[in-house]
Formats: C-alpha cells, sequence, structure tokens
C-alpha cells in the first residue's frame, strides 16, 4: 500500500509523551438526539458495576505508562449517568488528566460537589435543552471549575436558541470557550443538506470564542514538521478532504487507546489494529508494536489525527 502525500512527512501535536484515552463509560443516554449516531446511545452498555475492577485496571494502566502523561476522555452516552463517576474522579484526579464530555443534564445539585477535572467538555443540544436551566448549572460550574469548553449543536431549525445562549453567555462574561459545531449525517459524514450559506456564516462567527480562556494541557494544535498549525487546522483539512494517512505509521497503541463501553479496548476509535483486551480481563493487555499501518480512508476522530504520524517512503 503506498502512503498517501503531503508536503510534510511527520504530524505530531504541541504536547509530548502522552497516552490519550478515549473511554465510553455507557451508551445510555437521556437524550436520543436525531444526528447522534445510534451505536452512542442503544441503552445496551449501561456502566461499570465493579468498581473494584475498574480501579484495578486503571492501576495497571498507569503503571504500564508510567513515563507518560495519561490523558482521558470521559465520555457516553452520558457519563454522568454512572453512579461512581464522581468516585473515580477523586480516586484518580492525582494519576490523570481528566476530559468530562457530558451534555450537562444532571440537577443543579449534582454539580456542586463535583470534583474539579482537566476540562469540562459541555454539549448544548437545542432540540431538547433549556436556555435558562443550562445558564443556572453554567453559573455554578464557573464558580467551581477553571477550563469549559461548550459545543453549542447547530441545527438551523433551533438556530434562535443558540444565539440566545451565546448572547446571554457573553453578558454574564463567563470565562469559558465554546465552538458552533456542524451536524453531519452520522451515516454519510456530510453535513445537513438544510445548511445554507446564512448558516455556514453563522456557524463561522460564533466558533473559537475566549480560546485565550482554556490553559489546556492536552493535545489542542497539530504539528507538521515541527511547525506548530493554528487552531482551524483539523477543519481545513477535513474540508479539503486531507484528512487521511493511508498507509503512514500511526503510533496508536503506543500513544492512544479507545475503550468501549463493554469494556474492550482498541487501540483508537479507528479500530485498526484490532481489539487487544477488555478492562475486565484479569491479565492485563500487551502491545506486540509501538505503532500500525494506516488502513482508513479518512481519519474520523481528531483525537486520532493527533497521535503521531510518520510517512512511510
Amino acid at each position: 500500500m503506498s502512503a498517501v502525500k503531503y508536503d510534510y512527512k511527520k504530524l505530531t501535536t504541541n504536547i509530548d509523551n502522552f497516552l490519550y484515552i478515549s473511554w465510553e463509560v455507557t451508551t445510555f443516554c437521556n437524550y436520543s438526539c436525531s444526528y447522534c449516531w445510534p451505536e452512542s446511545h442503544d441503552n445496551v452498555n449501561k456502566w461499570p458495576t465493579d468498581f473494584n475492577k475498574i480501579v484495578i485496571f486503571f492501576n495497571k494502566l498507569r503503571k504500564a505508562y508510567e513515563n507518560k502523561k495519561i490523558f482521558i476522555e470521559i465520555m457516553g452516552g452520558e457519563p454522568t449517568l454512572w453512579p461512581d463517576l464522581k468516585n473515580f474522579i477523586r480516586f484518580f484526579n492525582n494519576n490523570f488528566f481528566i476530559n468530562l464530555v457530558t451534555n450537562f443534564t444532571k440537577n443543579k445539585r449534582y454539580w456542586e460537589d463535583f470534583p474539579r477535572v482537566c476540562l469540562f467538555s459541555l454539549s448544548f443540544h437545542p432540540e431538547r435543552a433549556s436556555v435558562d436551566n443550562f445558564l443556572e448549572k453554567l453559573d455554578i460550574l464557573c464558580k467551581k471549575q477553571e477550563n469549559i469548553a461548550i459545543s453549542f449543536m447547530y441545527l438551523p431549525q433551533y438556530k434562535e436558541k443558540n444565539f440566545e445562549m451565546i448572547k446571554k453567555i457573553k453578558e454574564k462574561n463567563y470565562k469559558v470557550f465554546f465552538v458552533s459545531k456542524i451536524i453531519k449525517n452520522y451515516e454519510t459524514g456530510m453535513h445537513l443538506e438544510s445548511y445554507t450559506k446564512e448558516d455556514f456564516d453563522n456557524i463561522k462567527r460564533n466558533n473559537f470564542y475566549n480560546s485565550n480562556n482554556l490553559n489546556l494541557i492536552f493535545p489542542s494544535k497539530f504539528v507538521l514538521d515541527g511547525k506548530e498549525q493554528n487552531i482551524n487546522f483539523w477543519k481545513e483539512i477535513q474540508e479539503k478532504k486531507q484528512n487521511s494517512w493511508v498507509g503512514w505509521k500511526c503510533y496508536i497503541g503506543s500513544k492512544r487507546l479507545f475503550i468501549k463501553a463493554n469494556g474492550d479496548i482498541y487501540k483508537a476509535t479507528c479500530r485498526v489494529g484490532g481489539k487487544i483486551g477488555n478492562i475486565y480481563d484479569e491479565n492485563f493487555f500487551k502491545l506486540e508494536k509501538e505503532y500500525e499501518i494506516c488502513t482508513k480512508k479518512i481519519c474520523e476522530c481528531k483525537v486520532d489525527a493527533f497521535i503521531e504520524k510518520e510517512f512511510v517512503e
């Protein structure tokens, strides 16, 4: 397989020596958004029920990758449905850098004693979410947490709801970062046909607001042959269909893991390299090699894309 060619031969990110884990703790969700991949809210895999086994696995993982910074992105489904989520975060907060991805639907009391994490990734779903309720909880979170990012799901028929939310956030001067997200068809990967030029202009105008408010220690920028790229790089290469590294070395496994809600472990969300273990297995998984040769025509996941890649002659 010949490697696709670009004007660079090595891709890295602005963070060195790391392992980035995306952990899907459940496929249960209290929402059923029209644009969400069905697998993410099929209500099949509830959440971890044996907390001790979870602790054992992540302690083993910490020792196996002890020379690396370990980032854990906790997602779902809706991860706040997991009764032991707060306990897990309190248990491992000093060992891992944690990013919680949530639809932020839990009540105000839930967030009042929520432990600090490195990043809160909130999503506002206008089909179902209430502006006032979301803002009441955001007010609580902003007083307790530092790095907060909000993704506004842009549906043309609900754009006024998004505008209202954005306006109120600016008025209250919340120290948050937000983006307006283009909704894509989960089957085709294409954006909604109902988008107009005005919609794309609205999305562009309300993107990357307050990015200087984030003190990110997570990988956030691409680096090509040693040159750091701007924050829009991922969007730009997607538009040009250059998010493909077929035939390149990709250091998934050694720098990237994806854990499904049933506990199955893969080297990345793309599943290249196949299943390598399960978090409930007695024996910890072993990596047979540091990298895989990419076989995916398109790299859909930004975190997978961040993982170090080298052109193969």
